[in-house]
């Protein structure tokens, strides 16, 4: 039915109620997008590949910008750290955008989530940990369903 993770990801996005996603902007859009750039060959492993968020962090400004990071298990029992930013690119009129999507991606050992350094490149402070996100697993949940 689906011949790629992008296509699967914006079909269980469109399936999700609009309430539902009102209730967990918890970088739901920015996780869908991380899943649809990963790369095996450059990042070692894809988005279907992913079986569960063991915890995030985001940041985001009212000029569109964030950044982000999370830590996640893949079905081979290894863990990564995928951390991004999207930055808007204004046209040259300010009326309209693009963001510009950046992801790096670094397989883990053992340590734990927190200790971490995210990106500091939003703030100056430090950046709070959310652990186990449950709208970022259901969404994985639900590409499992209909993939």
């Amino acid at each position: 039915m689906f011949s790629s993770i992008p296509e699967i990801v914006e079909h269980v996005l469109d399936g999700i109620a609009e309430a539902e996603l009102l209730d967990s902007q918890a970088g739901l859009y920015e996780f869908a997008e991380s899943l649809m750039r990963l790369d095996v060959q450059r990042d070692g492993f894809t988005g279907s590949d992913v079986t569960s968020v063991e915890a995030m962090w985001r940041y985001a400004d009212a000029n569109f910008y964030w950044c982000g990071g999370y830590v996640v298990r893949l079905r081979d029992g290894r863990r990564a750290y995928i951390e991004g930013t999207s930055v808007p690119e204004f046209s040259e009129d300010g009326e309209t955008y693009e963001l510009e999507w950046s992801f790096d991606v670094r397989f883990l050992a053992d340590q734990p989530y927190h200790s971490l350094t995210p990106l500091q490149l939003c703030e100056s402070r430090p950046y709070r940990w959310e652990e186990a996100p449950a709208s970022l697993n259901e969404l994985l949940k639900r590409l499992v369903r209909e993939g």
